[in-house]
């Protein structure tokens, strides 16, 4: 089967996802799940492979729901820790739709607030991969969502998916607890807005040190004490996490005008953009340690749009591709 997704893939986290389905269910485990596993990205054109072949095997209707039961934070990598860091689940929805890219880079992710409904869509500008992909997509955020607010209900309104209704419409509202549409103009999910308070359950202490190193790194890399320069990267950092850079933002985070933030770089002798490179590259090499973080991830992380541009500005700092630092780091 030939399926048009060339460039766009999702986290290889989820092929140990669809293993431990066909192991629970007894089904042979299809051999591209042992090709893409942790670090790796799945090439979308081979997710869906995946998907095809355990429904052949399965034979039974709304396959992707089922696979999607089993979803653990893990299986999507650093955004599922995320998630996890996050006070609420309107904070943690944020962070998803800003690096949504990490676990399914495929159709956007939106998010908006209409008559007291957060609505939460996916366009179709990459194309429509079809019914059981996007019946595993909706099913891995729904589930990924109740995990975090548990033992909360997640109350969802409506789903709708932009696919021809399938033999079975009953499963799906069964499984999402709402009445479920076909044929729509989008892929679409909502659910009442005071849901976006529902404190999230617990915090994961991997990311907790991942970001503990971070801030001890970029902490020595200061080469004296200065309250300046440590506001600085403190609220550069933030704005690379947000995916927001600009040098009045971080301007107007510190109080001051734009030209007075250029003043004080020129008082110490460097630009807004040399410091900006110095946070990323101290970010990129604590990144790069944590073996879970692919090179897209990192380059997500660090706000840039696409991995190329990482691997070049990298390069240029280190004088080294980030794969290379990274095995050197490992002996």
């Amino acid at each position: 089967m030939a399926f048009g997704f060339n460039q766009e893939s999702v986290n290889g986290g989820l092929a140990m996802l669809v293993q431990h389905f066909c192991t629970q269910q007894g089904l042979p485990i299809p051999l591209e799940c042992f090709q893409y596993q942790g670090t790796q990205r799945i090439p979308f054109s081979i997710w869906q492979q995946i998907l095809h072949q355990v429904d052949e095997q399965y034979q039974q209707p709304a396959v992707g729901l089922q696979i999607a039961r089993l979803i653990e934070p893990a299986h999507i990598g650093i955004m599922g820790y995320l998630g996890l860091s996050c006070q609420n689940l309107g904070e943690a929805l944020q962070r998803f739709e800003h690096y949504h890219r990490l676990a399914y880079d495929c159709n956007d992710m939106h998010i908006d607030i209409h008559n007291q409904l957060v609505e939460i869509r996916w366009g179709i500008s990459a194309g429509k991969p079809g019914q059981l992909v996007d019946e595993t997509a909706i099913g891995l955020f729904k589930n990924i969502a109740e995990q975090l607010i548990h033992p909360a209900p997640l109350t969802l309104s409506q789903v709708e998916f932009v696919n021809p209704q399938p033999a079975h419409p009953r499963i799906y509202e069964q499984y999402f607890g709402c009445p479920v549409t076909f044929n729509a103009v989008q892929t679409r999910i909502s659910f009442p807005v005071n849901l976006l308070a529902a404190p999230v359950n617990r915090a994961d202490q991997t990311l907790q040190q991942l970001l503990e190193n971070q801030a001890a790194a970029l902490l020595h890399e200061l080469p004296e004490h200065d309250d300046f320069d440590q506001q600085l990267q403190q609220y550069m950092t933030q704005a690379v996490q947000q995916g927001s850079i600009c040098i009045e933002d971080i301007a107007q985070r510190m109080g001051l005008s734009t030209r007075g933030l250029q003043r004080q770089l020129v008082k110490r002798s460097y630009s807004f953009q040399l410091r900006l490179a110095q946070v990323r590259e101290t970010l990129a090499k604590q990144y790069l340690l944590d073996p879970k973080l692919s090179l897209i991830d990192i380059a997500l992380l660090l706000a840039y749009s696409e991995q190329s541009a990482f691997q070049r500005a990298f390069k240029q700092w280190t004088g080294q591709t980030p794969y290379q630092w990274r095995s050197s780091q490992h002996g």
